[in-house]
């Protein structure tokens, strides 16, 4: 499969989740996910070899992942992404790029990387509404989360 490009929120989950599933729930940018929700991350992770990151979303990521978070927990999460971006492909969007995209002023800098850098070899996976939305627009390949929880929830019923 191709390439996975992860957006900041479902980073921030797989980071949390490598250390503390259980922490998931409890992390103050985390509420509306689970355990569950981490591996299902993993299962779609799983699909493809590489992970594609890009420097605006480690940065967000590394921001948010500590938010309220003491030690020792707050450096085995650092660890955690550090060992994230190890095993990545990093993608270069420079912040004048980014700020260019006619989508900046209503996302941000960091979706508007995103939408910057995608091609048609790599695979949106994203729990962003905004950001799906103006990836699906550009007719780039994109995954909703939201949409795989879903079908998740429908298949756990059954």
């Amino acid at each position: 499969m191709k390439p996975i490009a992860l957006d900041t929120n479902l980073l921030l989950l797989l980071v949390v989740g490598q250390v503390a599933p259980t922490f998931i729930s409890r992390h103050k940018r985390l509420q509306s996910y689970n355990a569950r929700d981490f591996d299902l991350l993993l299962r779609a992770l799983g699909r493809s070899k590489v992970l594609v990151v890009i420097p605006q979303s480690i940065a967000e990521a590394s921001n948010l992942t500590v938010q309220g978070v003491a030690e020792p927990l707050r450096s085995r999460l650092y660890l955690s992404l550090k060992s994230i971006i190890d095993r990545s492909e990093e993608a270069s969007v420079t912040s004048a790029t980014a700020a260019s995209q006619g989508e900046y002023p209503r996302l941000g800098i960091t979706d508007a990387a995103w939408l910057s850098m995608l091609s048609e070899d790599t695979v949106l996976l994203t729990d962003d509404s905004a950001l799906y939305m103006a990836a699906h627009h550009r007719g780039c390949e994109v995954i909703n989360f939201s949409h795989l929880r879903a079908t998740q929830d429908v298949h756990s019923k059954r």
